[in-house]
């Protein structure tokens, strides 16, 4: 088993006497924190030994289709996307887990689901064949659908459904575009395979077939941007998240935010990008368009919110139209700012939810109008949730100042046309967003004590609490303050995918 393989599927094989055998609540939660903690040391020495670009393929599966014969190979490749992606999903499933109460329902099966959550996003950010992405890509959607449909709230099995269905639509588009491909290209005379160098190659594209016809790759284009859209979530099919994240108790909204979102954004640059070159360069102006929809709508709907998880939802959704900004900038700058983005949103994003939590377990409601004057109480929660809160509006020397910064710039370089008319709206994101986060922070931590507990004795931080408030903390000030580690592994897979573009 190679270095990539043991990473991913590690969980998997450690989850398994967590299933079968009697093990304890304690015993269960310390297997998946040492699960994860080897997970770090693999991916840190990746980092440290500068072997950030390996990979491993073998040939899975062939099968006849008439004088041909189709391939699929267990295919899994190392860049520097990957290496930050999958350094995010293990920090954040870290964080998720200290943040778990102890006394958790159903233990064993809850931790099982996280370590089957673990293999699924770690093998969709490696895997470079197009069906083993697509299983691993759905395999994530199983653990998320019971994490959220047993251990949500009230409405939990709503949510969870929602989730489930949109998700499987958005799977069920890109099963269709995988078929088309195979059958429009050949890596050699009498060969079909899914390795995703094969569709980066012009020249192997069959003269005849379905995705050779201009108008037919412009709708294979948009099937498979649909998948990842709904999975980013971008505007109009985005409204399954909100549900899933109020529903969500705290890890799990942590998780959803944190790593899975990423998925979509990852897709469109791993997939989209480099397979339908052509059709993104003259879609560009759609593209743009959307993303700034989905910034400013996000913005607004998050203002008019008063329930802080609701708010918080919305506000993910404006912050991941900036990925798609960046990457329809389809210029150097841009991506690394969209690519940036999905880490930054996602130790940001991590704070907020995190904050809620607390906010549920202390007040017993979310409701932005239930308590003030919280920082007189708990100065050290009031801390990290400011922390949170300034990061997510963009402030200087926090995270998502530096990634939203190289989206704009992108953007305003990307054509004078294009450029300049597509910066005003994200501009107004960010003012939307400075609105009603800073109208959130006022109304809960400023003012007068206020708070619906009988005594007003509020409980601040415990250690476990401060430990998993710690992790997105430290690394939200990181990289306001030294971004270059995480950009300097971004700049090759971006240069690449642009050749690919032709730019």
């Amino acid at each position: 088993m190679g270095l990539l393989s043991l990473l991913t599927f590690l969980p998997v094989v450690l989850a398994l006497p967590l299933a079968l055998r009697q093990v304890g609540v304690r015993g269960q939660r310390l297997a998946v924190l040492a699960t994860l903690g080897l997970q770090l040391l693999l991916i840190a020495g990746l980092y440290a030994g500068n072997s950030l670009t390996m990979g491993e393929k073998l040939l899975w599966i062939r099968l006849p289709v008439g004088e041909a014969e189709l391939r699929i190979h267990y295919e899994l490749q190392l860049d520097g996307v990957a290496w930050m992606l999958c350094l995010l999903s293990t920090l954040i499933l870290l964080t998720a887990v200290l943040a778990t109460p102890r006394d958790v329902a159903r233990s064993r099966l809850y931790y099982a689901l996280l370590q089957l959550l673990n293999t699924s996003l770690i093998g969709s950010f490696l895997a470079q064949d197009l069906v083993l992405f697509y299983i691993f890509f759905e395999l994530m959607l199983l653990p998320m659908f019971f994490l959220i449909g047993i251990w949500g709230g009230k409405r939990r099995e709503y949510a969870a459904i929602k989730f489930f269905l949109y998700t499987l639509v958005g799977s069920l588009f890109l099963l269709l575009v995988l078929v088309g491909l195979v059958f429009s290209y050949q890596p050699e005379p009498g060969v079909h395979d899914f390795s995703l160098s094969t569709y980066c190659q012009a020249g192997t594209l069959l003269p005849g077939s379905p995705f050779a016809a201009t108008s037919l790759r412009t709708l294979g284009f948009w099937a498979m941007f649909l998948a990842f859209a709904i999975k980013l979530p971008l505007v109009p099919v985005h409204t399954w998240l909100p549900d899933a994240h109020v529903e969500a108790s705290t890890p799990i909204s942590v998780i959803l935010a944190g790593t899975l979102l990423k998925v979509g954004g990852y897709g469109l640059f791993r997939f989209v990008l480099p397979i339908f070159p052509d059709v993104v360069v003259a879609q560009q102006p759609w593209l743009l368009l959307i993303a700034c929809v989905t910034i400013v709508y996000g913005g607004l709907v998050a203002l008019g919110q008063v329930h802080f998880k609701r708010l918080v939802a919305y506000s993910s959704v404006s912050h991941m139209g900036f990925v798609l900004l960046g990457l329809a900038s389809l210029s150097e700058v841009g991506m690394l700012g969209a690519l940036l983005q999905l880490f930054t949103h996602g130790v940001i994003s991590a704070l907020l939810f995190l904050s809620a939590g607390v906010l549920y377990s202390r007040l017993g409601t979310l409701q932005l109008d239930a308590a003030s004057g919280l920082w007189r109480a708990m100065p050290r929660f009031t801390f990290f949730a400011a922390l949170g809160i300034f990061a997510a509006l963009g402030l200087p020397g926090l995270a998502a100042f530096v990634s939203e910064l190289l989206v704009l710039t992108g953007t305003l370089t990307t054509a004078p046309a294009l450029g300049y008319a597509y910066a005003f709206l994200p501009f107004a994101g960010i003012l939307l967003g400075a609105g009603y986060l800073l109208w959130a922070f006022q109304r809960l931590f400023m003012g007068p004590l206020r708070s619906p507990v009988a005594d007003g004795v509020l409980a601040d931080l415990g250690r476990a609490e401060w430990i998993s408030f710690g992790i997105p903390a430290f690394f939200t000030v990181l990289i306001g303050l030294y971004p270059g580690w995480l950009l300097g592994p971004l700049l090759e897979p971006v240069q690449h995918t642009l050749k690919l573009l032709g730019l």
